[in-house]
């Protein structure tokens, strides 16, 4: 059996149903959930949309509150908007909002244009005709009048005397208890559903049948009390079942057949049902007011179930104060337990719904609704939202939106200061108010390490050969003298010339062998004795020769000598320095030194301003403003 629904879903939560139609994609009720609800929020989509949760409060409530309806009238309720057909069925409160009276209509005639309650009962074509429920209907159906005629056991035309035992009225008859005061003396009798004892009627039907060899009588009593409520039970021999209840539909509206009243103390509770006690089936319901707050375990006694322990819907025992005095308790029964379906103020334990078929109670989805952040708590007035795109979040979540400026870093405030204060540059151009105060000039003097002067030796270890570099055509002048030679000679020849003859002069006897004698006018004291003056002659001439020159020795001399060289092309000297040493002297000093760097960057209107933006990943931020 099903489990009735007992209130509609979201009845205290927010909702908005959705349009007639909706062009932009979003859920309508002729389109539907679209194809833009399938998309990944996460893909980055401007067309992908979230299930809202406002809309499927009120899509669920839509469903369960007209389930509800058909579960406790029977019949739709008339409404206007409707364009209804004949032999359509509805129900139209006769009553006031507080206190209804709900009736049965059929519609006689297509598209009717008046509200059924507004039919005047005198009308000879109504657009609706009143329906009245099966009990009533049967409540109307003409019985015979007066006593049974097959068995007349009561002389009295059928009225039912005080004191009567409705068991011992087992045949086929219709009788009527003429009075309340009479019916209060019938034993076996139902009790009234409002609780006060009414006259009433009662329709007896009696029969045997043979059936797989066995013959059996079977009786069936219906009593009908003068405000309405019809009742019935059955025997086969001699033993009736309990009153069952018809419900009127004021009893539908109100719930009558599941109400019982209570008595007991705060962990035991005696009920007895407003109908009369009945067979417990699965998916019982029983309501009642509960007179105290248990304090742990609770059991009630209900018909002839005594002390039965109810259980929460986690099939555990109750926790204190899960039943609350003085609010109503709702018991369901499920064939071996009576589990606590809900209490008005009471705290008990909920289970979980973790079956794929399950479906989670009204109270879980409250619990999970609570423990949900809803659109409020996850972005309040005044939250920061970040997004891959530009879509306004007021498209997703409502609420209003302002999008923060464009290419700006997010920064959290400093001591004092207010949010959205705008500040900072993409990059600065350096100047003195961002370099610390320093400088570079150089100013030093070394230490004087000694009063006294210091005589430093460079040494030479080895000889070195250098060559001077390359210059010009030049020449070069030299001089000196040469060392002493002993005693030594000088020979010489002079360079060959061509034939030639020499002069000489001599005295005038020298033979004929020297030469040609030629006078010459020139006179020469040959032999410097001057004595005998020779004339001049001239030797015979030779050819191309050279002649000797001897020097005689002249003792241990030396010879002077200078002269410059001829001319050269441009031509290097090398000469080598053989290992030797340097020595010299330096004196006790200081030595001071003044100077500054020289200056480093670019021309002043070739700078380039410093970045200071860190590494980013740009991104959309808008801001909710209400």
């Amino acid at each position: 059996m099903p489990q009735l629904i007992t209130r509609a879903f979201a009845e205290s939560g927010d909702k908005t149903l959705p349009p007639d139609n909706d062009n932009a994609g979003f859920v309508s009720f002729i389109q539907g959930y679209t194809a833009d609800y399938e998309i990944n929020l996460a893909s980055g989509n401007v067309n992908a949309k979230a299930v809202e949760r406002p809309i499927q409060n009120a899509l669920f409530n839509l469903a369960t509150d007209n389930l509800l309806w058909y579960q406790t009238h029977g019949f739709m309720q008339w409404f206007a908007a409707a364009s209804y057909q004949v032999n359509d069925i509805v129900v139209d409160n006769s009553g006031s909002t507080f206190s209804p009276a709900w009736k049965v209509y059929r519609c006689r005639k297509a598209n009717p244009t008046s509200r059924p309650i507004t039919v005047p009962s005198t009308a000879v074509d109504p657009d609706w005709a009143e329906v009245p429920l099966p009990s009533v209907a049967r409540s109307l159906i003409p019985f015979q009048v007066g006593r049974d005629y097959i068995t007349p056991l009561m002389p009295s035309a059928a009225i039912i005397p005080n004191g009567t035992n409705l068991n011992l009225i087992n045949y086929k008859c219709f009788m009527i208890c003429p009075t309340p005061s009479v019916a209060t003396t019938i034993i076996n009798r139902p009790n009234p559903a409002g609780g006060a004892t009414k006259d009433f009627t009662l329709e007896v039907a009696a029969w045997s049948f043979t059936e797989s060899g066995t013959t059996l009588t079977r009786i069936i009593q219906r009593l009908v009390t003068s405000d309405g409520y019809v009742f019935v039970r059955s025997a086969t021999g001699s033993a009736f079942t309990a009153w069952v209840q018809e419900a009127s539909a004021s009893d539908v509206q109100q719930g009558t057949y599941h109400w019982a009243t209570c008595v007991g103390t705060a962990n035991a509770a005696t009920l007895t049902p407003t109908l009369g006690p009945v067979a417990f089936k699965p998916g019982m319901i029983i309501r009642y007011l509960a007179g105290f707050d248990n304090t742990g375990d609770y059991y009630i006694t209900i018909g002839s179930q005594a002390n039965k322990l109810v259980l929460g819907r986690d099939m555990l025992k109750l926790p204190p104060k899960a039943i609350r005095g003085s609010q109503i308790v709702e018991l369901i029964y499920d064939g071996l337990n009576w589990i606590l379906l809900s209490a008005i103020g009471g705290q008990y334990s909920v289970p979980t719904a973790i079956a794929d078929n399950a479906a989670p109670t009204f109270k879980q989805l409250k619990d999970v609704d609570a423990k949900i952040l809803g659109f409020d708590k996850i972005y309040p007035v005044g939250s920061i939202y970040l997004a891959a795109n530009a879509n306004n979040p007021a498209t997703l979540f409502g609420g209003t939106w302002s999008k923060l400026p464009d290419a700006m870093v997010l920064r959290t405030t400093a001591a004092g200061q207010n949010p959205l204060v705008t500040g900072g540059q993409d990059a600065v151009t350096l100047n003195m108010n961002y370099i610390p105060q320093h400088g570079h000039a150089i100013i030093a003097t070394t230490s004087n390490n000694s009063d006294q002067g210091q005589v430093v030796t460079v040494s030479v270890l080895a000889a070195k050969t250098y060559n001077t570099t390359v210059n010009g055509a030049h020449l070069h002048g030299f001089s000196g003298v040469t060392g002493n030679g002993g005693y030594h000679n000088h020979g010489a020849y002079t360079d060959v010339q061509g034939q030639h003859s020499h002069q000489y002069a001599g005295d005038d006897n020298l033979p004929a062998i020297w030469g040609i004698a030629q006078y010459n006018l020139a006179r020469y004291d040959a032999d410097s004795d001057s004595d005998n003056w020779a004339k001049a002659y001239w030797t015979a001439p030779a050819g191309a020769h050279q002649h000797g020159v001897v020097v005689n020795a002249a003792g241990d001399h030396q010879h002077a000598f200078s002269g410059t060289t001829s001319t050269d092309n441009g031509h290097l000297h090398q000469f080598t320095l053989d290992a030797h040493v340097h020595s010299f002297t330096i004196q006790a000093h200081n030595h001071t030194i003044n100077g500054g760097t020289q200056n480093a960057g670019m021309p002043a209107g070739s700078i380039t301003p410093v970045p200071t933006l860190p590494a980013f990943v740009a991104i959309v931020a808008w801001r909710r403003t209400a």
